[in-house]
């Protein structure tokens, strides 16, 4: 009598010109434009939680709403900062960030900001704990 599941291999064992992945598919990532072109200042701080660090950015740059924060997200994130706890709020009609990050990520996080706001007098600031 034969066997229902070993007689045929053919579905235990699909033939070896199967059109499987052989590598990682490679996304472009796209640049992101900038949020502003206006001149302004910032200031950024940071506190150190040993695995991640929470950040405080003031921007100088008049708030412009969710549109602007979702551009300043989505530009972090494309400089491979991962973000958590993110808030974007109106401080005085400027923009204030609030967020964690990892560690030794400061250098990263100021290209992200710059990227978006290229007319900060000086550029970001933000520690690289």
């Amino acid at each position: 009598m034969a066997h229902p599941i070993f007689d045929d291999a053919s579905t235990l064992f699909p033939a070896r010109t199967a059109n499987y992945p052989t590598a990682t598919k490679i996304v472009k990532r796209e640049s992101v434009e900038p949020v502003s072109t206006g001149a302004g200042t910032q200031s950024c701080h940071a506190t150190d939680h040993g695995a991640f660090a929470s950040y405080n950015v003031l921007i100088g740059i008049p708030y412009q709403g969710g549109q602007s924060c979702d551009h300043t997200y989505n530009n972090l994130e494309f400089h491979w900062v991962g973000l958590s706890n993110w808030q974007c709020v109106e401080n005085n009609g400027n923009i204030q960030l609030y967020f964690n990050a990892g560690t030794k990520l400061g250098s990263r996080i100021n290209s992200g900001l710059e990227a978006c706001y290229p007319n900060i007098v000086g550029g970001f600031n933000c520690p690289d704990y």
